[in-house]
C-alpha cells in the first residue's frame, strides 16, 4: 500500500505538539457537586474533524476503556465530565445510565455461574499437537507451533470471590500473597513495601511486591522482571490476570520443565495492587463492585476538604505522574478530571515508591497491566512520533505476546491516543524529552496491557469472564519472562524430502532474550540409518532479534530405502539450561508430488487470478522467489489468488507435507495471507501451519477504526488462520501437515489443489512502526506424500522378582518384565506367557516370555527369569478379650494363610492365668514360608465390685410410668451396665443411667433401687431407694340433669367444709371445684335448700358418694342420702363414710327432683344435679378443717386448672403461704407464692388440693395437674 501513512504521522505529530504547547486549563475546582459522581457509558459521534480534538481539551482518559470506531468514540465518564464535554457542544448518546449499578448487579447475577465454570476450568487439560515434530521433549511457550492457544489449566487455587464484583478487595490480595508463601515457601518471598526506604501511602498504606524465583529471599545474577497491576484501582483485570499468572508458576514449577526453566533463571516481581488507597476507596463507595475510583486519595484534591461516600474523582492519576514526558497531551490539570497529573512529576508517594523501586533493580522487561480494551502500548506513549531505536525489539516481543489473543499492539500514539507521564515511558526511557528527563536510565522493555474488552463487562466485567481475561493475558506474562532472559527461538529450515546419503541440515537460531548469551545447537541420531550428525558450533555474540541459519552435516547408510524416516534429536541451549529439545523425522527420498524451484520455473507451475504475482531476487535459496508484486508496498483492494496449475494425488499416503519458505510484511488486523487447500478446486479452507495464526476479531481486537472500505479480518468471509504482520525479513520454513489429526479434510484427496489467497483494503496503518508493507514472498513450495515402511518391533525383556497376592496367586504383568521394548511407529499390544501362578510356584524360578506386536501385525518376543515369591504374610486374627474373676487358661487361636492354610497360634505366656489386672497374650502365627505374624489378646482378671450409684430420682411418673436417674458408677475396669429393682424384684437392666419403668398400676406406691455391674459379673452395692406413687387414674361420670331450673332448683348445700349457695342457672352445676374431706368412719350432715320462684313443689332428693372411685355411683352403699317429695326445707340427713371407702379424691352428686326421687344418672323435667369433690382420708390423716378455715370460692380463683406447669393465684397477697396434698392427704410441697403462682412442674399428674393460708385465713382450692 502507499507510503502517505508517513504523511498522517507527521499531521498528527504536528496537531499534538501545537495542542500540548498551546492547551491552558485554568480551572481548577476542587469541588463536585454529589450528583455529578455517577458514572455512565456514553457513545460521541465523529460527526465532525475536530471530535478527538474536543475531547482531549476536557481532560477525559482516551487509552483505557476505549472503544473506538468509524462512527463514534465509546467512553465510561462522570457526570462531571458529561458536563465538560456538553460545554464543547459535542453530543453524545447514554448507553448505560448507571455503570456502578450495572457492574455491581451483573456481577451479583453472574456470580453462581462463574464459580461454577471456575470449577470446570480446572479440570480442563492442556491440548497437544504433532507435527513432523515426533516428540518434544522440552517445550517452552515460545516454540507453539499450532493454529489456537493452549488451552491452559487453571490453577487450582485460583479463586474469584463471590463478594466485591468478583475482585479481591485490599486485604483479599495480601491474603493471596501469604498464602502463596506458606504453601511455596521456597521459590516466592514474603511480601514487602516496595519502597526501599517504607514510604507509605497518603493513608498510611505500604504498596506490597512479592518476587518469584529459585532462591526468593537473594539477589542472584539472573534477568529481572516486573509485573503491576491496579495503577488505576477500577481496572479488575489488571490485578485478576497477576494473581493467575502467579498461582500458575506457583502450582507448575515442579511439573513443567518450561515453567522451572522461567523460575530458576529469572526473579519476577509483582506488585498486584499499586494503587492500594484507590482500591479501598471502591471498595468504601461500592463494596458489592463496580466503584469507578480510578486515582489514588491525595488529600485536598477534588474532595472539597471531605471525603463524599460516592466521590470517585479524588486524587491524581498515577499514570499520568511519571517523570518522562510529562504535563503533555493525554493528561490534565483539573482537579477532577480522572487524568489529574498533579503538581509536579513524581508528586505522589505512589509513583515516588515505585521509582525508588525500579531504580533499585534492573529490569529487563516489565508488563504494567490496565484494562480494558485489548490492547497492547508500549513506549513512546506520551508523545505522537518519538522513537525509543528499539522499535523492532517491542513489534517482535509484542508480536509473540499476542499471537493468539491478538490485541492490538504499538506505540499510544499509533493505536490510539497519547498518554503523558506514563509509567512504561519512564521505565524505558530514551531521547531527552525537553526538560533534561531521559527517564529511568534502565531501557526497560516495558509494556502496559489493555486487558479485557466491553463485551466482557469492561472495568468490572462480569465474573463469567475474569478467568477467561487472565487466560489470555498469560501468554503475555510467560513470554515477558522468558524475553527478559537467555531467550533463542529455534527454526527447523529443513525440508522433509532429504534426497543424498551426504547432506546439511539446516537450523535457524533466532536470538529474542535481552540478556546476551552463547547458544549452542546439538544434533544427535536416534534412527539406526544415520551414520554421523556433526552439530553446529556455538553461536556466540548474537545482536537482539538477530537470526543465524546454520548447518549439521548429516551422513546416511547406503542401504537405506525411499520412504524411510530418518530421526534425529536437536538441542537448543543457552548455556544455563536446555531451551528447546526435540525429535525431528525426515524421509529420504519420499514421493515429491508438487515441486517448485522458480529459479528455473518462474510462475510456469502457478496459475494466477485476480491479479498478478511476480518473481522476485529476495529468495531464501537460489536467486528467485514468487511474491505479490514489484513494488515494494502492495498494493490496495487486493483479493487474489496464486494456486497450483496441477492436482496432487494424495490417497494411499501415511501423511502429506506441504513445505514451503516464506517471508512476509503485511498490516495487522485488515490485510492478510492464506495458504488453502481444496479437494475439487472450487471450494477452498484455509490450512493450518506452524506460522499461521487466528483470525482478527473485532469482538477481541478494537482496532476496526478504519472507514467503511477498510474490511477487518474476520469480514468479508476471511476466516481461519492466515499470516499477517512483519517477519522483518527473516525467511522460515512453513509446514502444513495433512493427516487424520490436521486438515484432515484432504486426506486420500486425489485431486488436491493448493493456493494463495490475498486480500487488502483501502490503506494501511502503521501502527507507529517504520515499515514497507513489502508483501508476501515464497519459496520452493513442495507437496510431499509420505508412505511409511515400518520395521518390526524389537522386545527388550528383563528379569524380575515378583510376589504371590494375598491369594496365593500372580499375575506377570508385561510391564513387569518389559525393558524398553521399541517400535519405529507404534507398539500396539503386549502379551506375557505363561503368566498365572500359584502356591505351588513359591520360591522357583520361571521362564516367561514377552511378546510385543506393532500395527501391522510384526512381532519380536524375548525370555524372562522370574522368581516368585511369598512375601505375604498370615492374615492377623483379631482376638476377643477374656474377662474373668478367676484363673484363666486359653485355647490357642488360629488364622489362614493363602498358601500355608489354616495356622495355629504359639505363645510364651504361662497358663492360667491368675494375676489381677489385665495380661497381654502375645500369639505368633508362622506361615512357614519365612512370613509371621502376632496378634495380642487381653486377659482381665477382675473382683472388684463397682461404686454403688448414687443420686436416684424419680421424674416424669405417669399412671403406669416413671423415669429413674442416677450418677454413674466408676469400675477398676468398666461398668458393663445397671440392674434395676422394684423392691427386692430384679425387673430390667440399663446401659445407661437412665431408665424408664414402664407397666405400673394407678394411685399405686411403688419403691425402686439399683446396682452396678461390670463385665466380669461383680455387682455393687443397692444405691438408695425412691418412693413414687403413680397417678390416679382419670375417670369420667355420666350426665344428669334437669330440663327445666324455672320453677325449681337447688339452693344451697351443706356437707363436710362444702357450704354452697347455688347461682347457677342451668339444670346442671359442676361444682367439682368445690371439695371437702371426709374421714373414713366418720359421721356427717348432709343439707340441701331448695330454692322455688313462687310456688313450693315436692321435691325428691338423692346424694352419692363414688366411694370407690370408679366413675359410677351404682356400687352398694353410694347412694348415701334419699327423701321423698316434700315441701320441707331444707331436708338434712346423716352420712358415714365406709372405712373401705378408697382413700383419695372422689365425686359426691346431690341431685334434687320435681315430685320423684331422681337417679344417679337422669335427665328429667324440672329440677337440678350438682357435683362436688370428697376427699377421703384415712382417719390418722391431717384433716383440713381448722377453726380458722374458711372456703371462699368467690374470691380466689386458681388458673390454668387443669395445668401443666404454672399454677396462678388471684385475690391473694404476693408473699401468702400455701402446701399442696396429694390424694392421701400427704404434703408434697410448701412455701410462699412467687409473683402470685406456683410452679407445680415437677409433681406427678393427678389430683391436689392448694390450701392458702393469707392474713390468718386458710382457703382450699383442688386442682388437677396434666
Amino acid at each position: 500500500m502507499k507510503k502517505t501513512t508517513f504523511i498522517f504521522l507527521l499531521i498528527s505529530f504536528i496537531f499534538i505538539k501545537s495542542y500540548s504547547q498551546t492547551k491552558s486549563i485554568t480551572s481548577n475546582s476542587n469541588q463536585i457537586p454529589y450528583s455529578e459522581f455517577k458514572y455512565k457509558r456514553v457513545q460521541i459521534s465523529k460527526n465532525s474533524p475536530d471530535v478527538i480534538k474536543k475531547l482531549m481539551e476536557t481532560g477525559v482518559d482516551l487509552d483505557c476503556g476505549v472503544v473506538n470506531t468509524e462512527s463514534y468514540i465509546q467512553l465510561e465518564l462522570s457526570d462531571y465530565e458529561l458536563n465538560k464535554i456538553r460545554s464543547t457542544g459535542l453530543k453524545y448518546k447514554v448507553v448505560v445510565e448507571d455503570l456502578t449499578k450495572l457492574y455491581s448487579e451483573r456481577a451479583q447475577k453472574d456470580m453462581a455461574q462463574a464459580q461454577s465454570n471456575l470449577v470446570r476450568e480446572k479440570k480442563s487439560s492442556k491440548a497437544n499437537r504433532s507435527l513432523s515434530v515426533k516428540n518434544v521433549i522440552i517445550g517452552n511457550i515460545g516454540q507453539q507451533n499450532d493454529c489456537s492457544e493452549i488451552n491452559f489449566v487453571t490453577p487450582s487455587n485460583f479463586t474469584i470471590p463471590s463478594t466485591f464484583g468478583g475482585c479481591f478487595t485490599n486485604s483479599g490480595v495480601l491474603a493471596e500473597l501469604d498464602k502463596m508463601q506458606r504453601m511455596y515457601p521456597n521459590i516466592i518471598s514474603v511480601k514487602a513495601n516496595i519502597s526501599p526506604s517504607n514510604q507509605l501511602t497518603h493513608q498510611g498504606r505500604p504498596i506490597y511486591y512479592v518476587k518469584i524465583s529459585d532462591n526468593p529471599s537473594l539477589n542472584e545474577a539472573e534477568p529481572n522482571v516486573l509485573y503491576t497491576g491496579m495503577t488505576h484501582s477500577r481496572e479488575v483485570s489488571s490485578m485478576m490476570n497477576t494473581i493467575y499468572y502467579m498461582w500458575y508458576l506457583l502450582e507448575n514449577y515442579s511439573s513443567d520443565p518450561f515453567i522451572k526453566s522461567i523460575v530458576d533463571n529469572t526473579e519476577m516481581y509483582f506488585v498486584p495492587v499499586a494503587n492500594p488507597d484507590g482500591l479501598s476507596w471502591n471498595e468504601t463507595i461500592a463494596p458489592t463492585g463496580g466503584g469507578m475510583q480510578r486515582k489514588n486519595l491525595r488529600p485536598g484534591i477534588c474532595d472539597a476538604g471531605t471525603t463524599a461516600s460516592s466521590n470517585n474523582t479524588r486524587g491524581v492519576d498515577l499514570n499520568r505522574n511519571y517523570g518522562y514526558y510529562y504535563g503533555l497531551s493525554g493528561s490534565s490539570s483539573v482537579l477532577c478530571d480522572n487524568t489529574y497529573r498533579g503538581t509536579s512529576a513524581f508528586s505522589e508517594p505512589e509513583t515516588q515508591m515505585m521509582r525508588d523501586f525500579v531504580l533499585s533493580k534492573n529490569f529487563k522487561t516489565a508488563l504494567n497491566h490496565h484494562a480494558y480494551s485489548n490492547l497492547l502500548p508500549h513506549p513512546i506513549n506520551g508523545k505522537s512520533g518519538v522513537l525509543t531505536g528499539r522499535e523492532n525489539e517491542f513489534a517482535k516481543l509484542s508480536h509473540d505476546m499476542t499471537q493468539y489473543n491478538r490485541y492490538v499492539y504499538g506505540p499510544a500514539p499509533g493505536i490510539l491516543y497519547a498518554a503523558s507521564g506514563d509509567a512504561s515511558d519512564w521505565m524505558t526511557g530514551g531521547v531527552n524529552d525537553g526538560t533534561g528527563s531521559t527517564g529511568s536510565g534502565k531501557n526497560t522493555l516495558s509494556l502496559s496491557p489493555e486487558n479485557g474488552s466491553l463485551a466482557e463487562g469492561g472495568f468490572w466485567p462480569s465474573p463469567i469472564n475474569i478467568t477467561a481475561i487472565a487466560k489470555r493475558a498469560l501468554r503475555m506474562n510467560l513470554i515477558a519472562a522468558y524475553y527478559a532472559g537467555k531467550y533463542a527461538k529455534f527454526h527447523d529450515l529443513t525440508q522433509s524430502n532429504i534426497t543424498s546419503l551426504n547432506s546439511n541440515l539446516t537450523f535457524g537460531i533466532e536470538r529474542l532474550g535481552q540478556t546476551a548469551a552463547n547458544y549452542t545447537l546439538t544434533v544427535t541420531p536416534v534412527s539406526s540409518n544415520i551414520v554421523s550428525i556433526t552439530s553446529p558450533t556455538v553461536q556466540t555474540g548474537m545482536a537482539v532479534l538477530e537470526q543465524r541459519n546454520v548447518t549439521a552435516a548429516i551422513q546416511l547408510a547406503p542401504g537405506i530405502l525411499p520412504n524411510q524416516k530418518i530421526e534425529y534429536k536437536v538441542s537448543l541451549s543457552n548455556g544455563d539450561y536446555i531451551l528447546y529439545e526435540a525429535n525431528f523425522i525426515k524421509y529420504y527420498q519420499p514421493t515429491v508430488l508438487f515441486s517448485d524451484n522458480p529459479d528455473t520455473n518462474l510462475l510456469s507451475k502457478w496459475t494466477q487470478a485476480g491479479g498478478t504475482w511476480v518473481n522476485s531476487t529476495s529468495a531464501y535459496s537460489g536467486t528467485r522467489s514468487i511474491t505479490d508484486a514489484s513494488t515494494v508496498a502492495y498494493a490496495n483492494n487486493i483479493n487474489k489468488t496464486l494456486t497450483t496449475a496441477t492436482t496432487s494425488n494424495l490417497s494411499g499416503a501415511t501423511k502429506v507435507l506441504v513445505q514451503y519458505y516464506a517471508k512476509w510484511d503485511l498490516e495487522r488486523n485488515f490485510d492478510l495471507v492464506q495458504i488453502q487447500g481444496s479437494t475439487n478446486g472450487t471450494n477452498w479452507t484455509p490450512l493450518c501451519g506452524n506460522y499461521t495464526k487466528p483470525t482478527s476479531k473485532t469482538e477481541t481486537n478494537p482496532h476496526a477504526t478504519k472507514s467503511s472500505t477498510n474490511n477487518f479480518q474476520n469480514t468479508a468471509g476471511a476466516g481461519g488462520v492466515l499470516y499477517d504482520g512483519n517477519q522483518m525479513g527473516k525467511w522460515v520454513m512453513e509446514e502444513i501437515v495433512i493427516d487424520a489429526n490436521n486438515n484432515s479434510f484432504l486426506v486420500g484427496a486425489t485431486a488436491a489443489r493448493f493456493r494463495l489467497y490475498m486480500r487488502t483494503d483501502s490503506s494501511n496503518r502503521t501502527d507507529g512502526y517504520t515499515t514497507t508493507f513489502d508483501g508476501f514472498y515464497i519459496d520452493d513450495f513442495r507437496v510431499i506424500k509420505i508412505i511409511e515402511s515400518s520395521a518390526a518391533p524389537v522386545a527388550i525383556c528383563k528379569d524380575a522378582t515378583l510376589s504371590l497376592n494375598s491369594n496365593g496367586q500372580l499375575t506377570v504383568l508385561p510391564t513387569d518384565i518389559n525393558n524398553g521394548s521399541t517400535d519405529d511407529v507404534a507398539i500396539t499390544s503386549i502379551s506375557v506367557s505363561p503368566n498365572t501362578f500359584n502356591c505351588s510356584h513359591r520360591n522357583t524360578t520361571q521362564l516367561v516370555t514377552l511378546t510385543v506386536t506393532d500395527a501391522e501385525g510384526q512381532t519380536s518376543s524375548c525370555t524372562s527369569s522370574v522368581t516368585i515369591k511369598d512375601t505375604t504374610a498370615p492374615v492377623i486374627p483379631t482376638l476377643a478379650t477374656v474377662t474373668s474373676q478367676n484363673a484363666v487358661t486359653l485355647t490357642s487361636p488360629t488364622t489362614t494363610d493363602a498358601c500355608a492354610g489354616t495356622i495355629t497360634g504359639i505363645t510364651n505366656t504361662t497358663f492360667p492365668i491368675t494375676a489381677p489386672g489385665t495380661t497381654v497374650v502375645v500369639w505368633t502365627f508362622d506361615d512357614g514360608s519365612g512370613q509371621s505374624v502376632t496378634a495380642n489378646q487381653n486377659v482381665i482378671i477382675d473382683n472388684t465390685a463397682p461404686t454403688t450409684p448414687t443420686g436416684l430420682v424419680a421424674s416424669g411418673t405417669t399412671q403406669n410410668s416413671t423415669n429413674l436417674s442416677w450418677t454413674a458408677s466408676t469400675d477398676n475396669t468398666a461398668v458393663s451396665g445397671y440392674d434395676i429393682y422394684q423392691g427386692t424384684t430384679l425387673i430390667s437392666s440399663s446401659v445407661n443411667t437412665s431408665f424408664t419403668v414402664t407397666g405400673l398400676t394407678a394411685s399405686t406406691a411403688y419403691t425402686f433401687s439399683v446396682r452396678a455391674k461390670d463385665a466380669t459379673g461383680n455387682v455393687s452395692a443397692i444405691s438408695n431407694g425412691i418412693s413414687i406413687t403413680t397417678s390416679a387414674p382419670i375417670v369420667t361420670y355420666c350426665a344428669s340433669k334437669g330440663n327445666s331450673v324455672i320453677n325449681e332448683k337447688i339452693g344451697k348445700v351443706v356437707f363436710g367444709t362444702i357450704n354452697n349457695t347455688t347461682t347457677g342457672g342451668t339444670g346442671y352445676e359442676n361444682y367439682t371445684a368445690i371439695a371437702t374431706n371426709a374421714t373414713r368412719g366418720t359421721t356427717y350432715t348432709i343439707a340441701i335448700t331448695p330454692s322455688w320462684t313462687r310456688t313450693k313443689y315436692k321435691e325428691g332428693y338423692s346424694v352419692w358418694i363414688d366411694y370407690n372411685g370408679d366413675g359410677d355411683f351404682v356400687d352398694a352403699g353410694e347412694q348415701v342420702f334419699t327423701r321423698a317429695a316434700t315441701t320441707t326445707t331444707p331436708v338434712t340427713g346423716k352420712i358415714t363414710i365406709p372405712v373401705t371407702a378408697k382413700i383419695g379424691t372422689t365425686r359426691m352428686r346431690v341431685s334434687m327432683k320435681y315430685n320423684a326421687i331422681p337417679t344417679s344418672c337422669e335427665t328429667f323435667a324440672s329440677g337440678q344435679v350438682e357435683d362436688y369433690t370428697i376427699n377421703i382420708t384415712a382417719p390418722a390423716a391431717r384433716t383440713m378443717e381448722t377453726s380458722k378455715e374458711k372456703e371462699i370460692t368467690n374470691d380466689i380463683v386458681v388458673y390454668p386448672n387443669p395445668t401443666t406447669s404454672i399454677l396462678n393465684v388471684t385475690s391473694v397477697s404476693e408473699n401468702a403461704a400455701f402446701k399442696i396434698y396429694n390424694i392421701l392427704g400427704q404434703t408434697i410441697m410448701k412455701g410462699k407464692l412467687s409473683n402470685n403462682s406456683i410452679n407445680v412442674s415437677s409433681i406427678a399428674q393427678g389430683n391436689y388440693v392448694l390450701e392458702i393460708t393469707d392474713k390468718e385465713t386458710t382457703t382450699t382450692k383442688r386442682f388437677v395437674k396434666q
